[in-house]
């Protein structure tokens, strides 16, 4: 809880600042806080501001993701 942040936080903008002002697409992955539910879901941003997502399906459970994150529902 202490790493997650929202859609709309500070990591989020930032990207889509970056993104935009290198003219690149910047790939990575984050904590993100959803309804009460925390995923680890990797954001891809465009240089337009687009953003494509995909929370983790599969987590490791001999490291204990599944104690933590929510596994995600959408194939890529």
């Amino acid at each position: 809880s202490e790493v997650a942040e929202t859609m709309n936080g500070e990591t989020i903008t930032w990207l889509k600042a970056l993104s935009k002002t290198k003219n690149v697409a910047i790939v990575g992955s984050l904590v993100i806080k959803e309804n009460e539910n925390y995923y680890n879901r990797l954001v891809f941003v465009e240089p337009n501001g687009t953003l494509t997502t995909y929370d983790k399906r599969h987590t490791f459970t001999l490291a204990g993701e599944h104690k933590v994150y929510t596994a995600g529902t959408k194939k890529i």
